[in-house]
């Protein structure tokens, strides 16, 4: 596995665990912090926009 592939793998890993810690855990304490709520969005809406491009580097280096 190339250390792009790590790098996505990790990001999207990440996203998913601090949303999933924040939902069920903390109860949204995360996400009504001023600046972290709207930085956790932008994290996960550029974590989501990553996939399509991931995909075609993926396909290129087969």
């Amino acid at each position: 596995m190339d250390i792009v592939t790590k790098l996505f793998l990790a990001n999207l890993v990440g996203i998913i665990s601090i949303a999933w810690l924040d939902k069920k855990v903390l109860k949204d304490k995360l996400e009504k912090l001023p600046g972290f709520g709207t930085l956790l969005e932008v994290w996960t809406l550029m974590t989501i926009l990553t996939i399509p491009a991931w995909l075609v580097y993926f396909v290129v280096t087969l």
